[in-house]
């Protein structure tokens, strides 16, 4: 999963919750056993 975020601060390291960052998007990836994202194919001889 991946997930994008505001230029806010993370939230650990902010005293000030007006500058938090904010979640934008999110982003979920799965895969089949014939095509799948970030899949690496190695040569075979």
């Amino acid at each position: 999963m991946f997930t994008l975020y505001d230029c806010g601060a993370n939230p650990k390291k902010s005293n000030n919750t007006s500058d938090v960052r904010q979640e934008l998007a999110a982003v979920i990836y799965g895969s089949t056993e014939e095509h799948g994202v970030l899949k690496s194919k190695s040569l075979q001889s």
